[in-house]
């Protein structure tokens, strides 16, 4: 799958869809962090809970459950997805 450059969390998506967010999956001593991309659908209104797939960030949408870290780092998808 292509995607876009990353983009600042406090840079908005202009168009609703499913995105490539970075969060912080663990940490060791000395702020070495460990970063994983996950899968997250973007509505006007904020972002939705994160997920594995494409799939599955669609199917959050529906259930409206937003993201408690609204300002990670995000990129696009180059096609849209399936769902």
């Amino acid at each position: 799958m292509k995607t876009t450059k990353w983009y600042s969390g406090s840079q908005q998506p202009v168009r609703e869809g499913v995105y490539e967010r970075l969060y912080i999956v663990g940490w060791a001593e000395g702020r070495n962090y460990t970063f994983r991309p996950f899968f997250c659908y973007w509505r006007t209104s904020g972002w939705i809970l994160y997920a594995e797939t494409v799939m599955e960030a669609h199917e959050n949408n529906r259930k409206e459950r937003f993201s408690s870290s609204q300002n990670l780092l995000w990129r696009g998808l180059t096609k849209k997805p399936r769902y």
